[in-house]
């Protein structure tokens, strides 16, 4: 009977302990007094955490809701905090019947002074993209990380190549010399799935994959920009993560993500289906639900937890590094009412802040859809800035194809499809298209032709990494997104420098610098009105002009030289009498004819006086 009771009471304790509630994490990782978000949900992970109470060990932070999962080994809590609360550590109590109870310490912190945070970018900015694994490599030491899936691999176009934070950090001087005042890096949190050097498969959305350096040694690139006073811009995505995330092995709901492992939709990539009035309802399931590839599941932003996990995590990272605005990744593809709420927390947040999203459309009509306050969305998606495919489909063909201005005229017409044309992102080429030089077949006439239009229409210009040296990439992403030259110690010569670039790179490097410089110097081509005219065979010419600034781009697509009637600008400014070339210097008096040359295969920007 002894031996019985014994026995009874052993397998009841070691069921008890079975059962005893762990916790391994606490996301957001810390939050701050002063947030407007509110109630704050922590998602709390670890081991049958199901049927627990949490409490709170002091009144100015109340336990509001514990919320239960579909798995056993999640809670999602409901804090509020008080204004009155300091700073501080704070414990919450996870209390299980027959368990003991864990404590979790979680901190408080007080929020930075908002000066030259959050501020935001705009037409009077430069942007400068950056992939960062391909750009330079500042710390060798992180180059292999145990219990990650790639190491350094330079020769495999497609791997990890090694470069870092460090390294961003270590060339913030050259940027600045160029002219940039924003730096938008592809994503750098934690990708630890293979072929993910690109940064858009996230396996933890609050760490910084130690392969590029640490949370606090991004926070220090934002420190050292911002005393440059050059601004930082997240790429964040709302849309999917990669396989190897840590949630794949233990999804907090059923319905976290659409589909599974082992069945998926996939994308057909026809977004123009997401506002078609008369679109059906499965190609645009297929759309927003379908998996981008077997590596990157797509999330449910329809369920209330992730929609606030994403929130959260995207204030978090705003708040903790002080940055300055956001590219959202793969927009029309994440649910555009929970895109909507997104926007619009963010913007409560931090109304300062400029968030683009990216449209991956050419059709002007399609993109415009996209941006906040247009009648003809389905839904206002707050969005203020969106990137202008619309453009970047017309201007290659400035280069390529047809090399004829009036794709880009046409485009420009549609600008009154859009609440604030001059909002948005404009560029040649990032990470994701041929590079300007591959699309101009090395010719660096028709290159730096179409160099002159991006700096002087409106929107915010942004130029990729290397683009500023005509760096020539390839036809697919692993050859289009290059290694700087230089960005290696054991590079061969080192382009972040005049006496490491060749003679075509240093022109290149040289007349970029200008076109910069003129577009600070110049009102005209950040804020001013356009005025735009119907290409005459291979020219095409507008006006830019703000106040007595007034600017004229000529751009002659041709190989021969043109000749270009100014007569036809005369009802749209005021009476001039000369053109200074801004670009090669030289004023130029205006002939009694009003007529006036432009060399073959070149843009002129001339100053009306």
């Amino acid at each position: 009977m002894k031996t019985t009771s014994l026995l009874f009471a052993l397998l009841t304790a070691t069921s008890l302990l079975a059962n005893q509630p762990s916790v391994s994490r606490v996301e957001p990782l810390n939050w701050w007094v002063g947030m407007k978000w509110a109630p704050l949900q922590l998602l709390i992970h670890g081991k049958d955490l199901a049927g627990s109470e949490v409490t709170s060990s002091h009144p100015g932070l109340t336990v509001q809701k514990v919320h239960p999962a579909d798995s056993p080994n999640y809670l999602f809590v409901d804090i509020g905090i008080a204004d009155s609360l300091k700073p501080g550590t704070y414990q919450f109590k996870i209390t299980k019947p027959g368990q003991k109870p864990v404590t979790i310490d979680y901190e408080l912190w007080k929020r930075e002074s908002p000066e030259k945070r959050y501020t935001g970018f705009n037409s009077e900015d430069v942007v400068y993209l950056i992939t960062p694994d391909r750009f330079a490599n500042g710390d060798p030491s992180n180059d292999q990380v145990e219990g990650l899936l790639e190491g350094v691999d330079r020769k495999d176009p497609f791997g990890r190549h090694g470069g870092d934070i460090q390294g961003i950090i270590n060339n913030l001087d050259y940027m600045k010399e160029l002219g940039v005042t924003a730096v938008w890096i592809n994503p750098l949190v934690e990708n630890r799935g293979k072929i993910s050097y690109h940064g858009y498969a996230a396996t933890d959305f609050y760490k910084i994959d130690p392969r590029y350096g640490t949370n606090d040694q991004y926070r220090q690139l934002v420190d050292e920009a911002r005393k440059r006073d050059m601004k930082i811009i997240v790429d964040h995505v709302n849309n999917h993560i990669g396989i190897e995330h840590w949630w794949m092995n233990d999804l907090p709901f059923k319905d976290w993500i659409h589909g599974s492992k082992a069945g998926y939709l996939k994308p057909i990539h026809q977004k123009e289906n997401l506002v078609d009035r008369y679109g059906d309802v499965q190609s645009r399931n297929v759309e927003q639900q379908g998996w981008f590839s077997p590596y990157m599941p797509d999330m449910n932003q329809r369920n209330p937890f992730m929609a606030n996990y994403l929130i959260q995590n995207t204030i978090w990272w705003v708040e903790f590094a002080g940055l300055h605005g956001i590219r959202e990744d793969t927009y029309p593809y994440a649910y555009l009412d929970y895109q909507s709420a997104w926007n619009q927390a963010m913007k409560r947040e931090y109304p300062t802040l400029t968030i683009v999203g990216e449209v991956w459309i050419e059709n002007p009509v399609y993109v415009s859809v996209f941006q906040g306050g247009n009648p003809l969305s389905p839904i206002d998606t707050h969005m203020e800035s969106v990137t202008d495919f619309g453009f970047y489909g017309a201007a290659k063909r400035l280069v390529a194809y047809e090399k004829s201005p009036k794709p880009l005229y046409h485009a420009l017409t549609q600008d009154f499809l859009y609440p604030e044309p001059n909002r948005l992102l404009t560029f040649l080429d990032n990470h994701d298209v041929e590079r300007l030089m591959y699309q101009a077949d090395k010719d660096v006439d028709k290159f730096l032709m179409a160099l002159s239009v991006l700096f002087t229409v409106r929107g915010v210009p942004s130029i990729y990494y290397g683009t500023e040296l005509g760096l020539y990439g390839g036809p697919d992403h692993g050859t289009i997104r290059e290694d700087f030259p230089g960005g290696w110690k054991s590079d061969k010569r080192n382009a972040f420098s005049a006496s490491g670039r060749t003679e075509q790179e240093n022109r290149i490097f040289n007349y970029t610098q200008k076109l910069i410089s003129l577009r600070k110097n110049h009102p005209a081509l950040t804020k001013g009105k356009t005025v735009q005219y119907p290409p005459k065979g291979d020219l095409y010419w507008y006006l830019r002009e703000s106040g007595n600034d007034r600017i004229l781009v000529v751009v002659n697509t041709a190989f021969l030289s043109k000749e270009l009637d100014l007569s036809m600008i005369k009802p749209d400014t005021a009476p001039f009498a000369s053109l200074f070339d801004l670009m090669n210097g030289g004023e130029e008096t205006l002939p009694g004819n009003m007529k006036i040359k432009i060399p073959g295969t070149s843009t002129r920007i001339y100053q009306l006086r």
